[in-house]
């Protein structure tokens, strides 16, 4: 059973040799314009219009999710359209180099976690209405990248496998559960935790959204 010290290593790893690989991307001789042309549908065009390098470019996507550690198809059919075979190799290359990385993670089962009494919760918990939403905020944005936030906000690893496993056709029904859990069990919960935690992940543009309360 892997550990929740050793299930974010592995994903800080997972992430690193990610931010190598859009680094190595950015190196190339793209036109910058066709780049953000593929990706309008995307970045809203406030944003597209401070981009100013490939780099830039992959960043703001990687925030919204639109590629991720775990998916690239997005990047590989953008470079298809270009006749870069040559990055689409090195997309595959990489896909090979993470691959045991990326292996299903076990739940964890190091530690037990008994489930609070209704009257601790009511002691325990005093219920934000601001903290509410930015959890639904959350719950409705965050995608692919949900359980590395999980983890980052200390939700057990075996809280988290019991929603997917009880949602088998409904990820955002799983990540709800997960992030109402947080909110009402978990340990130190905050508006800023979450923002952090958010940050972690790289979903800079969600931080941003309770930031500045646009939720």
């Amino acid at each position: 059973m892997a550990s929740s010290h050793s299930v974010l290593k592995k994903e800080r790893e997972i992430e690193g040799k990610f931010k190598q690989l859009l680094n190595h991307l950015s190196k190339n001789d793209f036109d910058i314009e066709s780049l953000k042309y593929q990706c309008a549908d995307h970045i809203k065009p406030a944003h597209m219009e401070r981009i100013t390098s490939s780099l830039q470019l992959f960043t703001a996507l990687h925030e919204r999710d639109v590629i991720n550690p775990e998916n690239l198809a997005f990047l590989t059919n953008i470079f298809d359209t270009f006749d870069r075979v040559d990055l689409t190799q090195t997309i595959q290359q990489y896909h090979s180099s993470v691959k045991q990385l990326m292996s299903p993670i076990q739940p964890y089962s190091g530690r037990t976690f008994e489930e609070p009494t209704q009257n601790n919760k009511a002691d325990a918990f005093v219920h934000d209405e601001d903290l509410a939403r930015c959890v639904q905020h959350v719950s409705r944005r965050i995608t692919s990248n949900w359980k590395s936030l999980a983890r980052y906000l200390n939700i057990p690893e075996d809280e988290i496998e019991v929603n997917v496993e009880n949602n088998p056709r409904n990820v955002r029904e799983a990540i709800r559960q997960t992030m109402s859990w947080w909110e009402s069990n978990g340990r130190n919960v905050s508006k800023a935790s979450l923002i952090a935690a958010l940050r972690e992940i790289g979903r800079n543009d969600l931080g941003d959204d309770l930031q500045y309360n646009q939720y």
